[in-house]
């Protein structure tokens, strides 16, 4: 019995050899290609598992499990000034994140230790506390202002990152 399951290990960490070698002769490009995808997979994996806890606690206080839909807008109906509290929040990370890396590597590249990814991570670093705090600070002022119909939809930052991050970079490119 015991060494069936050595077998069934050894065959798993055989596969893990051949993927890795086969990873360190790849190209550039498929390499960017595979992190892609593994980062997709990645955010698929999380939901699902984010998706199954949430569910087995409605079960666990016998409520009615939610359809994934249901999941994503937190069991609300979502409306347009929900959505738009809940983007800006995102648009302002995604803003002042790619911004401040931008001017934190050309303007204090000087205060940095030599290293071109040291210095992007110590940029990436800056660029991220000041855009949570400054998201943060607008984000609660807009809610102040525009109160929310229902609670926010749990998408609504991530497509808000992207779309300031999008912006951000368009307006970039052109200067």
């Amino acid at each position: 019995m015991w060494q069936k399951e050595i077998y069934r290990y050894r065959c798993i960490t055989n596969l893990c050899m051949i993927f890795l070698v086969n990873i360190y002769y790849m190209n550039k490009k498929a390499k960017g290609y595979l992190f892609i995808a593994i980062s997709l997979l990645s955010v698929a994996g999380m939901s699902l598992i984010a998706f199954a806890l949430k569910n087995n606690a409605r079960k666990a206080k016998k409520k009615e499990p939610w359809t994934f839909s249901e999941f994503l807008n937190n069991g609300e109906t979502i409306t347009y000034k929900t959505i738009f509290v809940g983007v800006s929040y995102g648009i302002i990370i995604g803003l002042i994140d790619v911004l401040g890396i931008w001017y934190v590597l050309k303007y204090l590249k000087v205060f940095m230790p030599k290293g071109n990814l040291l210095d992007a991570g110590i940029a990436e670093v800056y660029a991220s506390v000041l855009a949570v705090i400054f998201g943060t600070f607008v984000s609660h002022s807009i809610k102040t202002v525009i109160p929310p119909d229902n609670t926010i939809p749990m998408w609504s930052d991530a497509f808000g990152v992207l779309i300031g991050c999008l912006i951000t970079l368009t307006i970039m490119t052109k200067t």
